[in-house]
C-alpha cells in the first residue's frame, strides 16, 4: 500500500518524458521500473504501468495533512514526486507542529532527493513559537547496471536549538536470487542515524511485512488478494500506530480509500500511567494508467 501537482507541471513533463511507446518498453525494462518503484514507494507491483498517482491524508481535527503526486514514464519509471506532510501534536496550550517536505526527481544516473523536516512548538495562549529543529537533506539514489538500485547517500545539515550539525550517510540494498529486496542498510556519520530495515513475504512475494529498530509495518491481504490493511508501529520517545484499513479498490485491486486509526502512546516514567490520543483520518488514492 502506497502511503505514499499542478496540470501545468504535468503538460510540461508529458512533453519529454513519455515519448516511448509501450512497444519499446522491454519486459526486464518494466520489471525494474517495478522493483524501484517497490524501494521508492512501497508500491506493489500491479499489471498495469502508472501514469500518474496522487495521495492524500486528511483528519477532521487538523493532526494530519499529507499529500504525495508522482509521474511515471510509459515503461512505468518514476520522473518525479512530491511528498507533503504535517502532524500536529497538542498538549494543552501548546501544539509541536512536525513537517516533512520531499522532491524526487529522475537524473541519468538515477535519482536525485530534497527533503526538508521541521519541529516547532507553538503556544496557542501565548502565540509563541519556538523552532526546536530543522534539518535540510541532499541525496542521490543510484542505479546497478541491471537497471535496479543499488545504493544510495545523503547529505544532511541539522539545526537543534543552537546546534548545527554536519552528516553523511549511504544506504545499501541486498536482493534475493529471485530479485525480492531482502533488506536495507543504512549507515551514517551519526550512530543514532544509523538503520537496517528488513522485508519478509508471503509465498505470492507480496509483502508481510519491514521491520527496523523503530518500525514495524505489517500488511494484510483479502481473500481475493488486495491489499486490505497496512498496521505500522513507530517506536520513539512515544509509541505512534497507525492502522490503515482499506475500504474502496479500484478494478486492478489498488487501494483507492481508506480509514486510518492513529493512536499516539505517551509514557510518564513519574506517574507510570500513560496518556494515550487517538485520531482518525482519511486516506484518498488517485491512480492513473497507461493504455
Amino acid at each position: 500500500m502506497a502511503m505514499i501537482k499542478t496540470s501545468a507541471l504535468l503538460s510540461l513533463l508529458s512533453l519529454f518524458t513519455f515519448g516511448v511507446s509501450s512497444s519499446e518498453c522491454s519486459p526486464q525494462q518494466v520489471q525494474n521500473n517495478k522493483m524501484n518503484n517497490f524501494i521508492l514507494f512501497d508500491e506493489q507491483p500491479s499489471a498495469d504501468t502508472p501514469k500518474t498517482m496522487k495521495l492524500t491524508i486528511e483528519s477532521r481535527d487538523g493532526f494530519i495533512h499529507s499529500s504525495v503526486s508522482a509521474i511515471f514514464s510509459r515503461c512505468g519509471e518514476l520522473i518525479k514526486a512530491e511528498f507533503a506532510k504535517e502532524k500536529n501534536y497538542q498538549t494543552g496550550s501548546r501544539v509541536l507542529t512536525a513537517t516533512y517536505s520531499a522532491e524526487i526527481n529522475k537524473k541519468e544516473y538515477g535519482w536525485k532527493t530534497n527533503l526538508k523536516f521541521n519541529n516547532a512548538m507553538n503556544d496557542t495562549d501565548s502565540k509563541k513559537k519556538t523552532e526546536l529543529f530543522s534539518q535540510q537533506v541532499e541525496g542521490v539514489i543510484l542505479l546497478g547496471e541491471n537497471g535496479v538500485i543499488s545504493k544510495s547517500g545523503e547529505r544532511f545539515e541539522a539545526m537543534t536549538g543552537n546546534l548545527n550539525q554536519i552528516g553523511v550517510a549511504k544506504t545499501s540494498y541486498r536482493f534475493d536470487a529471485t530479485e525480492r529486496l531482502l533488506s536495507t542498510d543504512r549507515r551514517s556519520n551519526f550512530r543514532s542515524d544509523n538503520a537496517k530495515t528488513i522485508y519478509e513475504y508471503d509465498a505470492s512475494r507480496r509483502l508481510l511485512q519491514k521491520r527496523s529498530a523503530s518500525v514495524l509495518d505489517i500488511y494484510s491481504y483479502d481473500q481475493s488478494g488486495r491489499e486490505f490493511s497496512l498496521t505500522s508501529t513507530a517506536t520513539y520517545f512515544t509509541i505512534e500506530k497507525t492502522v490503515t484499513t482499506c475500504q474502496e479498490w479500484n478494478e486492478l485491486g489498488k487501494c483507492i480509500l481508506a480509514h486510518q486509526r492513529i493512536t499516539i502512546t505517551t509514557p510518564n516514567a513519574k506517574s507510570g500511567v500513560s496518556s494515550v490520543q487517538k485520531h482518525d483520518a482519511t486516506l484518498k488514492t488517485s491512480i492513473t494508467y497507461w493504455e
